[in-house]
């Protein structure tokens, strides 16, 4: 539930104590033992240590993230289907996307 609270990240121009992200050994878990092509989150970034590791391995392996997704919290944790849109070009910057999940029946 970040989105909910991307208005403290920068209370005086400095960022939250404690900031998630995903380390680099369960970035590597994910993409390489179970498949998955494109990492997404929350949060503005995909780690805050000061070389953006996990960042870094993803592009230089050629993974797509998402990052800054909003309303996570309204989304099953399983069975939904999530469609990305074409990224929203006028305005955007770092190539903005509208995503849909698509959420079974019984979901509220």
């Amino acid at each position: 539930d970040w989105s909910r609270r991307w208005g403290e990240y920068l209370v005086e121009g400095k960022m939250p104590a404690v900031f998630p992200g995903v380390g680099l050994p369960a970035l590597q878990f994910l993409h390489q033992n179970r498949s998955i092509l494109l990492h997404g989150h929350e949060p503005l970034d995909t780690d805050s240590t000061p070389t953006l590791e996990g960042e870094a391995w993803l592009m230089h392996h050629n993974y797509l993230q998402v990052e800054g997704a909003a309303n996570l919290h309204l989304v099953p944790p399983a069975g939904a289907l999530l469609s990305i849109g074409f990224a929203k070009i006028k305005g955007g910057a770092g190539g903005l996307a509208r995503l849909v999940a698509v959420c079974p029946p019984a979901w509220p």
